[in-house]
């Protein structure tokens, strides 16, 4: 019987993380949609996942927590009860990311920036791949969506360049482009907190935490 309550709770922590990878990948996808200025309904979309995202994240931290305590697992359980420890606290701040996104571009029409768009559009399918990662049990998937993170780095700097321009060639644009700057500062930690979570997917399934090179905000804690 403990072994048979043992492995419930092992496949509802499995299917709790997996379901706060989807909210964040509905999350990122909600916030892609308001810098292109394509849903007036972002904002009340992210506040309704973020009740959930506060949900699940407090059932994963107790589950994992509960687990640890009572059964004391050992290799690969213990590998994998520990990563979804760090996969909660990053999903849920790439959730968090999403949201003041939205908050940032609410009431434009439109970002102006193609660079920003384009950081958005490789941000939101690095956190598909992430969790698409986690759930195929995919090493080499991770270690790709690691490798994308330059990209997103790239964009970042390349927007930045945009919006400082954008200031130079009219002060009077400066509040609208500090709003710019931070949508494009979100969407790089986005990018940080996935390689993080992918990160932890390989640790998972190898028992090796590797450090693989991310950009130099990798580690930034958001």
């Amino acid at each position: 019987m403990l072994r048979k309550n043992y492995d419930s709770e092992l496949a509802e922590l499995n299917e709790n993380v997996t379901r706060m990878g989807k909210l964040s990948e509905e999350a990122i996808l909600s916030a892609l949609k308001a810098v292109k200025g394509e849903d007036d309904n972002a904002k009340e979309h992210v506040d309704a996942l973020a009740v959930e995202f506060d949900s699940k994240k407090r059932e994963v931290e107790n589950t994992c927590i509960r687990l640890i305590l009572t059964q004391q697992p050992v290799a690969s359980d213990l590998r994998f009860i520990s990563a979804a420890l760090k996969f909660a606290t990053d999903l849920h701040r790439i959730g968090i990311s999403s949201a003041d996104i939205v908050d940032c571009v609410s009431g434009r029409k439109g970002v102006e920036i193609p660079n920003i768009v384009a950081e958005a559009n490789e941000a939101a399918e690095m956190v598909s791949d992430s969790i698409k990662a986690f759930v195929e049990h995919n090493v080499d998937l991770a270690r790709s969506v690691i490798a994308r993170d330059d990209k997103v780095d790239a964009l970042y700097q390349n927007a930045k360049a945009s919006i400082i321009n954008m200031i130079t060639e009219n002060p009077s644009n400066g509040s609208s482009a500090l709003e710019l700057m931070n949508v494009a500062k979100y969407l790089e930690r986005i990018g940080d907190h996935v390689c993080n979570i992918a990160e932890w997917v390989i640790f998972a399934e190898t028992g090796i935490h590797e450090d693989i090179p991310h950009g130099k905000g990798a580690k930034a804690a958001g």
